[in-house]
């Protein structure tokens, strides 16, 4: 139950790391384009860089919660074993 949990913020996660790679992308062609021009991009330098940090912070978020669902299927499958193990014992279980 706690994975499907995981999972949707997994998934919430990958789409703002997709919002905020197309919103960098967006803010290097406007600096871009400010430069060519001879203007003042400052502030859109300042804002590009606030994305950045979003994004590292995205990304580490995102590796959390990929660590949290490795957890949660290795403990699991530890469950499942000692369950097993009460159940039947040391004999070797057939699949």
């Amino acid at each position: 139950m706690a994975a499907i949990a995981w999972l949707a913020q997994l998934k919430a996660c990958q789409a703002k790391i997709v919002e905020l790679e197309e919103k960098i992308a967006l803010r290097r062609q406007q600096i871009q384009r400010l430069l060519d021009q001879k203007k003042d991009a400052t502030y859109a330098q300042r804002l590009l860089a606030i994305s950045e940090q979003s994004l590292q912070r995205a990304n580490s978020t995102k590796q959390l919660i990929e660590r949290r669902l490795v957890n949660l299927e290795r403990n699991d499958a530890e469950r499942s074993d000692a369950i097993r193990k009460a159940r039947f014992g040391s004999r070797k279980i057939i699949k």
